[in-house]
């Protein structure tokens, strides 16, 4: 009897990489979403409601009202191992692999590839996420000299940028032209969604946004902290 119970742990872009996985195993076993029930399992509650809203925008899945709460690695892992089901962790794969090493990326170098592809186009829109992850928790910040710069370098280009996140004291650091568009603070969470999924080109730090634009084709360009980033990401979303 195949399993329908799941427990899921972690950020919103480690929920989404779990519940892609959930949904490739119904769709391989011919099984219904809907049948699944799906239980999170975080330190905090401060997740609880976004990754709430992802299940029900993205999948038929129910995710449990009642959220297991755990205070350090260990008590994570007792309440997997007490779990009457299937643990889904985050990487593409289930397993741990050598990772690739980080490299430095100047603005010219970036705004340089992202101009072969403009030049080819009439219009081409490019998604920024100024911010991911959660304040004075995980928080990853793309520095708003290194976001003007890349709009300066391509403002002879018929490009539209799309400033994207929550917190206003970000994007007030961006000059406001006629081809950026403030999103900051303004889309409720289907909006921002479908934003990212239009995008030609999305630059912005890793997490959920990168995860999920990746699998919807788009272009990207991320910053990350930790290179074991590549064992989340499926190799056909590259």
């Amino acid at each position: 009897m195949k399993s329908k119970n799941f427990l899921i742990s972690g950020t919103l872009g480690d929920c989404y990489i779990a519940l892609r996985k959930l949904q490739d195993y119904a769709k391989t076993n011919i099984l219904n979403e809907s049948d699944f029930t799906v239980q999170y399992a975080s330190n905090t509650f401060e997740h609880v409601e976004i990754v709430k809203k992802m299940f029900h925008y993205l999948s038929d899945m129910r995710l449990s009202d009642h959220v297991i709460l755990f205070k350090n690695n260990l008590e994570l892992k007792r309440n997997i191992d007490n779990f009457n089901g299937c643990f889904i962790n985050h990487t593409w794969n289930g397993k741990i692999n050598e990772c690739e090493k980080k490299q430095t990326l100047e603005a010219s170098i970036l705004t340089n590839k992202i101009s072969r592809r403009i030049e080819k186009r009439n219009k081409f829109f490019i998604a920024l996420q100024l911010h991911t992850g959660k304040k004075n928790k995980n928080e990853k910040i793309i520095h708003y000299k290194f976001l003007n710069q890349i709009i300066d370098n391509l403002k002879d280009l018929n490009c539209t940028f799309y400033l994207y996140g929550t917190d206003t004291n970000f994007s007030k650091f961006i000059e406001k032209k006629a081809h950026i568009i403030d999103c900051v603070g303004k889309l409720k969470f289907e909006g921002w969604l479908n934003g990212l999924k239009q995008a030609d080109f999305l630059i912005t730090p890793e997490g959920f946004p990168l995860f999920f634009a990746l699998d919807h084709g788009v272009r990207c360009i991320s910053f990350y902290e930790y290179e074991y980033i590549f064992d989340r990401i499926p190799p056909h979303w590259r």
